[in-house]
């Protein structure tokens, strides 16, 4: 199964009326002694996972192909405006011509008009100033306008920089994600922390692949087939509100045998991004936000959520007192997953029989969060919960919760493996202790978790099984 991506442009007020191309193609024609018998191609060129390319023959004109490569049998097609450009040596005299053409199963490729600027007699006449040391200099931009049909293929849509979208909050979630250190991203980006919004875990990549890309993943994990309808609202948040970068979208997530989908945005061009003066970064740092609303689901079984501040639920049994406030749970439910709570209600302590129970030193959200993870409602343990509810599980003896908040952390791409390796010292996490280990391949990997604030936490076995790794290494 693939995934799709809608794909989305960013512009601002002072955005010409055609914006950045989704894809360039630039090549130099060398062999032009010999494209009468064999044509000559440009490199491919990857655009949000479709390949595209050009091919120039002599035919008694120039006669360019602009082609596509998408390896599907169901019906697809796509909507392009073009731009070809002939460079000369004097810019006034380059030769454009645009067009739009549709792209689908049966016409893969397109070839520009042939005219008397293209006659290929006057082309290689180095007087006319297009051949420059034996070369043609030629471009296409295009634009992907619309799409249907193609799986992994984004798309470009262009909205107004205003802030008055079609809704006037997101009444379902906001992710806002703070990326330091932009110069350094790469096209594994860097990923938020996970949210539960409509029931289901979200989170955001943010990468560099040429300009700066954010990808909204659904990431709920269901072995059968169910489709979230979504509008979303990316924007590049500006130290000036009034000049967010906002685009508004519609789509449908399709989550098939346990595949997540997701939709996706391209921000500024890089240059613009990085000029300071622009408002979008500053001390190398930028912030995304994902403002999500959920129109529908399909297929997707939410466990519903049991109210702990509902004093009235038929199955709340005891009352505990946390922050100051009364938390209400089952005995039953407690005692089946904690050997604490087990041991205080069936064993003669001073707490058995009290009214209320007060649970010192424990945040009530965090508490909240731990009853939502044990109850039936079996809530994720997500990259922003999990070393808490490590903390309260170690505390309140829930191995379930120390056996799930571990395999999160193992498949966590926003905990570093140093955060990793000091949680996994921290609360005698085996598995995942293996796991960091296991991605030190140098000695500059021993290097980086020394020089960091973490390594003094660590506790003296731990530092002795990174010596002993850092001699496997080095033998």
């Amino acid at each position: 199964t693939i995934s799709r991506a809608l794909f989305a442009r960013f512009t601002v007020k002072s955005v010409h009326m055609k914006s950045s191309p989704d894809g360039v193609i630039r090549f130099n024609i060398t062999k032009l002694d010999e494209l009468c018998d064999e044509a000559e191609c440009s490199p491919d060129v990857d655009v949000h996972g479709i390949t595209w390319w050009a091919e120039a023959v002599d035919d008694g004109s120039l006669n360019v192909r602009f082609s596509c490569l998408v390896e599907q049998e169901e019906p697809w097609f796509f909507l392009v405006d073009s731009e070809f450009t002939l460079f000369n040596s004097d810019t006034s005299k380059n030769v454009v011509i645009e067009r739009s053409d549709i792209f689908s199963n049966g016409h893969t490729y397109y070839e520009y008009e042939k005219g008397d600027h293209l006659v290929w007699e006057s082309i290689i006449d180095e007087q006319k100033g297009f051949v420059k040391e034996g070369k043609l200099d030629v471009q296409i931009c295009f634009w992907i306008n619309k799409q249907k049909g193609v799986r992994m293929t984004p798309l470009r849509i262009i909205e107004q920089n205003n802030n008055a979208g079609k809704k006037t909050s997101p009444s379902d979630g906001v992710i806002r994600f703070e990326v330091s250190e932009v110069s350094e991203l790469d096209q594994d980006g860097r990923y938020s922390p996970e949210i539960v919004v409509g029931g289901v875990p979200w989170n955001v990549n943010v990468c560099r692949s040429g300009d700066l890309y954010a990808y909204l993943f659904c990431t709920h994990e269901q072995k059968t087939s169910s489709t979230i309808d979504v509008d979303v609202e990316f924007v590049l948040v500006n130290e000036d509100n009034s000049n967010n970068a906002i685009v508004e979208t519609a789509d449908t997530f399709y989550n098939q045998q346990g595949y997540s989908d997701h939709i996706g945005a391209t921000f500024l061009e890089w240059n613009e991004l990085i000029n300071e003066n622009k408002g979008f970064m500053q001390d190398d740092k930028v912030i995304v936000e994902v403002r999500i609303w959920i129109n529908g689901m399909k297929g997707i079984r939410i466990p519903p959520r049991v109210d702990f501040t509902d004093s009235n639920y038929t199955l709340h049994d005891v009352t505990l007192l946390v922050q100051g406030e009364k938390v209400y749970a089952s005995k039953t439910i407690l005692s089946i997953n904690s050997s604490y709570f087990e041991k205080m209600f069936n064993s003669d302590f001073a707490e058995k029989n009290k009214q209320e129970i007060e649970l010192k030193d424990v945040d009530r959200a965090e508490f909240i969060e731990l009853l939502n993870v044990i109850y039936p409602s079996n809530k994720k343990i997500t990259d922003a919960s999990a070393e808490y509810l490590l903390h309260l599980a170690d505390r309140f003896l829930i191995t379930s919760v120390i056996e799930r908040a571990e395999e999160a952390l193992l498949h966590s791409r926003v905990i570093s493996n140093r955060e990793k390796l000091a949680i996994a010292d921290r609360y005698n996490l085996f598995a995942l202790q293996e796991h960091c280990l296991s991605t030190l391949k140098s000695t500059e990997d021993f290097k980086s978790i020394k020089e960091s604030p973490i390594y003094s936490s660590l506790s003296g076995d731990m530092k002795t099984i990174l010596f002993e790794r850092l001699l496997e290494i080095a033998k």
